[in-house]
């Protein structure tokens, strides 16, 4: 792996000098043939997707990245080079398309990017040795019963019917369940105006655990 060509670098954010060695150590201990199979497939330099993030302002460690994450970032990428920065600046819109064509490729694509995400799990645990997984306190959800008794007496509760829920479309499941369909080119999908651009956050999150 004596060919990696350091000057990738100069697309990271700034970063000390000893995360370039790490970086270089763990590709340097990548089977060769997996090392083309990644350069084959993405379109940002490896170095790069497997670089951790500094930390934040309040010294906060960033999670380590996982294959979705990654993907996404190279999708970004493609997408930047292809149909320019006012669209690939649009964060939500590029998640919902990378989440969409994510969903759609073979397990061998998907098996590339696991590759690119054990290798930048490598990096981060010799950059940030001293990491734990500390997940964030949500807010207390509201309960059903929260819901439909907010308003009304203790005495009244125990009297109260539960509302039952409305009846699910069993057309509309079944059509669901048929829609196999290829998904369209990345033309096609951005030219798409999503009417939710929220997009699936499960896949973008972390390692649940410290690695």
């Amino acid at each position: 792996m004596n060919s990696m060509n350091l000057n990738s670098y100069t697309m990271l954010s700034p970063q000390s000098p000893p995360i370039y060695s790490i970086i270089e150590q763990v590709l340097s201990e990548l089977d060769p043939t997996a090392y083309s199979k990644i350069l084959r497939q993405v379109s940002l330099p490896i170095e790069k997707l497997i670089c951790p993030k500094k930390k934040s302002r309040k010294g906060n460690i960033p999670r380590p990245q996982n294959s979705f994450v990654i993907y996404r970032r190279d999708f970004m990428a493609k997408v930047k080079l292809n149909y320019g920065h006012e669209i690939s600046s649009n964060l939500p819109f590029v998640s919902t398309k990378a989440a969409k064509w994510w969903s759609s490729e073979n397990s061998e694509v998907k098996n590339t990017y696991q590759i690119i995400a054990d290798l930048a799990r490598k990096v981060h645990i010799r950059v940030y040795p001293n990491y734990v997984f500390k997940p964030k306190k949500r807010p207390n959800k509201y309960t059903i019963k929260d819901i439909f008794f907010e308003d009304i007496p203790p005495q009244q509760q125990m009297n109260q019917p539960i509302p039952s829920p409305p009846l699910a479309n069993s057309s509309n499941s079944n059509s669901d369940n048929n829609n196999s369909q290829p998904l369209p080119s990345i033309n096609q999908l951005l030219s798409i105006a999503d009417d939710n651009n929220n997009y699936d956050r499960r896949m973008c999150r972390s390692f649940r655990g410290p690695y």
